[in-house]
This record gives C-alpha cells, sequence and structure tokens, in this order.
C-alpha cells in the first residue's frame, strides 16, 4: 500500500488531473485495494481469452481548484 501510494503522489505533484490502473475482473484484492486508496471504476474492457478487466480512475481535478482557490489564483 505505502509503495502505491508513494507513486500515486508523483503524478498529484506534476498536476495531473487523474491517474489510472487496470485490473483483471477477477482479481479481487487488488480491485479491493485501489478501490480503498480511492479509484473508481471508470470502464470495463474484453482481454483475449476471454477475460475482463476494470479500469479505475483516480481523479484530483477538485483538489487542485481547492488549492487554487487557496493560493488566490
Amino acid at each position: 500500500t505505502r509503495l502505491i501510494e508513494g507513486l500515486l503522489a508523483i503524478p498529484r505533484r506534476i498536476g495531473l488531473p487523474a491517474v489510472e490502473i487496470g485490473v483483471t475482473a477477477d482479481n479481487g484484492p487488488a480491485l479491493a485495494l485501489y478501490q480503498r486508496l480511492g479509484f473508481n471504476e471508470d470502464r470495463r474492457l474484453r482481454l483475449p481469452g476471454e477475460q475482463e478487466a476494470i479500469i479505475l480512475r483516480q481523479e484530483w481535478s477538485e483538489e487542485r481548484r481547492e488549492r487554487r482557490e487557496e493560493r488566490g489564483a
């Protein structure tokens, strides 16, 4: 969890509005972890071999707007 949180700090620090991560639909533990970290399901993709991927997204645009307002920008 700390590794993922550390990696998520990078796009936040450089000002990206969001980050996406994919997980196979049958990987319940990974899906639960990403959801606990604030990711929400964005879309599903059909993979070769009848597998399905869930694409999760975490957005920070609200945080960025609040920070700009705090700085008076």
